[in-house]
């Protein structure tokens, strides 16, 4: 099934259960700039029990948004080029998704590179030319909470290039206020100025992810680290992280290696076995990654 272009969103589900959403390519939405956001390729609004898998996505405001709902399975598809603007410009966003079921994992993400040949091809405005993409956060988790038994997974996923983004991260686990969320296996190659990134919240585990962020002297940022744990919010509760396993070599925008950051506001923030000084091959990022076999 095709869908697109579309003025606002290509599908659009409230307080519905049991969606699947399958092999379909939905592409272009959120042409009307006036609304408010404009559409994103899928928004899932007070819904249990849905799975999109197996979607190409392509050129949405974001690319797919979840809102107050659980049970969320988004697998294996393939997103690419989210048009933004800030604040939307996610390939996947929860926003206040909770309980149990709550998946991200074996997705493509890809966002197109080069920032100047991408301000040729995208004025503004202008957001439907292949390689064009204004992203913020490739994965957001947005006030979003996991269950003990079962946090949110984010799993096996690769987040390639980042558009005009100088400021977002490749993955944020927790923003607002959050808890029991995972990245596990994930490949990131300049998904961002940041690698993985929790902002707030509690009980989270960063394992065995390869992170590779290359010199983009372009990027505002000069320091963004490969892997980062701090408190953004006052007075929000930040306990209860674990970092280890990682591997990966992340650069500044000054080509000095960033590895990963404690910046403060946490307790209980455990950093152990990670490698931040192993280059990354290039044939990574097109190799296969066994758990995500169909």
């Amino acid at each position: 099934m095709e869908l697109g272009p579309c003025f606002n969103a290509g599908v659009y589900a409230i307080s519905d259960t049991g969606l699947t959403i399958s092999q379909s390519y939905i592409h272009d939405t959120g042409l009307h700039q006036s609304a408010d956001p404009p559409g994103n390729n899928i928004e899932i609004f007070t819904s249990t029990g849905v799975e999109v898998a197996y979607n190409f996505l392509q050129h949405g405001t974001s690319n797919m948004m979840a809102v107050q709902s659980t049970q969320v399975n988004v697998h294996h598809n393939h997103f690419q080029d989210a048009k933004g603007p800030f604040w939307r410009g996610q390939s996947v966003q929860f926003n206040s998704v909770t309980g149990t079921g709550n998946r991200i994992n074996c997705n493509l993400m890809e966002n197109g590179d080069a920032v100047v040949a991408v301000a040729q091809l995208c004025p503004p405005g202008h957001g439907f030319v292949s390689g064009c993409s204004d992203p913020e956060d490739k994965i957001s988790i947005w006030q979003s909470q996991g269950d003990p038994s079962d946090p949110i997974q984010i799993y096996y996923n690769k987040v390639l290039g980042e558009g005009r983004s100088a400021s977002a991260a490749s993955i944020n686990m927790i923003d607002g206020y959050g808890q029991y969320v995972d990245a596990v296996g994930n490949i990131v190659i300049d998904g961002g100025p940041g690698g993985i990134m929790v902002s707030t919240g509690s009980h989270t585990h960063i394992l065995n992810n390869t992170l590779s962020g290359s010199q983009r002297s372009w990027i505002s940022y000069p320091d963004g680290p490969a892997a980062q744990v701090w408190n953004q919010y006052p007075g929000v509760a930040c306990d209860d992280h674990t970092v280890s396993g990682n591997l990966g070599l992340w650069l500044d925008n000054t080509a000095t290696p960033v590895p990963f950051r404690f910046g403060g506001g946490c307790t209980n923030v455990n950093e152990s076995n990670d490698n931040w000084n192993a280059p990354v091959a290039p044939p990574i990022a097109s190799a296969p990654i066994p758990q995500c076999s169909p």
